[in-house]
């Protein structure tokens, strides 16, 4: 009869209440996930980003390493760290350039073009130089080196050198008739009143690798 309401005894009607009302399935509880996954969520988030840092710093501590390694490996190569002294006669050779410190004079407070700045004075180096290179142009670097470390470069901040003196030695010529090698050559180094020079650099790119002339000054 249309209308009526179920039979509570009816078989199907108590099925329908029972599903109605029942608690849910261990298996559609886990199926669903757990309940907690929020709470969980920062704790994941933080052991992600403490990993991910760990493994920064690991690559960039393996970096920095390699990085170092390459540049001990090319300053061992081409650093300047082997020094090559004078003979008892005060005479370097580095082939295909022989050469010597004859004169060193300090305190020249007078150059070629203008008088040194306050504080600083000029000084004087005259060396002697031969080369058998016939073939090719060659020049020789001059530095002077103090006890504080500092190296200053020949000709540097010195206008007007003129004909008496050469902002960098001739170690080599491509024209030994006309333009022959000087035996003598001077030139001058600029360097503060508190300098203490203690020996001279003679530098070049034909050098051997890692190579220079180191010379005592008197």
């Amino acid at each position: 009869m249309s209308g009526q309401a179920p039979d509570p005894y009816d078989d199907r009607a108590q099925v329908a209440r029972d599903e109605a009302t029942a608690e849910p399935s261990p298996a559609l509880v886990r199926a669903a996930g757990p309940a907690d996954d929020g709470a969980l969520a920062p704790e994941r988030s933080r052991v992600t980003t403490v990993v991910a840092a760990v493994a920064l710093v690991l690559g960039l501590g393996a970096w920095g390493w390699f990085a170092t390694e390459d540049a001990r490996d090319g300053w061992w190569a081409l650093g300047e760290h082997v020094a090559i002294t004078p003979d008892d006669d005060g005479w370097v050779e580095v082939a295909p350039v022989r050469l010597r410190l004859v004169g060193a004079e300090a305190d020249v407070r007078t150059g070629p073009g203008t008088a040194p700045p306050a504080g600083f004075s000029y000084l004087e180096l005259t060396f002697e130089v031969t080369s058998e290179e016939t073939e090719a142009y060659r020049s020789c670097e001059v530095e002077v080196l103090d006890e504080q470390g500092r190296l200053f470069l020949a000709g540097r901040e010195v206008p007007g050198l003129g004909d008496d003196y050469v902002s960098e030695l001739m170690c080599g010529t491509s024209d030994p008739e006309d333009d022959p090698v000087p035996s003598t050559q001077a030139t001058l180094v600029l360097v503060p009143d508190d300098a203490v020079p203690v020996s001279v650099r003679v530098d070049s790119r034909d050098f051997p690798p890692a190579s220079f002339v180191e010379l005592p000054l008197p």
